[in-house]
């Protein structure tokens, strides 16, 4: 939380010790189709030498082994397969925890990227989540995604 607050945007994601720069990696880098083609939360190390075909390709794979994929913005049909399962209604779609100041609805993406100018800054930003965005829309277009 220090770095975040006190480190410029660049020093934040592209600067610090390896050690550092492994956790970015492991955080921000692709998260999602790294997530799902390795099955951890920490697995940049483990994907690091896979083109980004190859990374996308492990994780729909792994995505076709799973009932269902969810998206953040749609989890009122979580909420009814806990019920058709359970028999018990859940509010989650609506419910924020620690959701802070900010309107709920912002776009976080827009938000980050207002913070610099530097459009070599963005592209290297837009690198953390470009295997993603083709990840999700293999999803969409697979009709893995609900």
């Amino acid at each position: 939380m220090r770095r975040v607050k006190n480190w410029t945007l660049d020093d934040y994601f592209f600067g610090g010790d390896v050690a550092w720069q492994n956790f970015i990696k492991d955080h921000y880098d692709n998260f999602y189709c790294r997530y799902m083609a390795t099955g951890r939360v920490r697995g940049a190390i483990q994907t690091a030498g896979i083109s980004k075909d190859a990374l996308i390709e492990r994780a729909i794979n792994r995505a076709r082994t799973l009932t269902r994929i969810y998206q953040l913005s749609n989890l009122n049909y979580l909420e009814e397969d806990i019920y058709t399962l359970t028999g018990h209604k859940v509010f989650i779609q609506d419910t924020r925890v620690n959701a802070g100041p900010k309107a709920i609805r912002r776009n976080r993406w827009q938000d980050l990227m207002a913070l610099t100018n530097d459009e070599t800054t963005q592209t290297r930003l837009e690198a953390f989540a470009n295997t993603d965005v083709a990840f999700v829309k293999r999803l969409g277009d697979e009709r893995l995604l609900i």
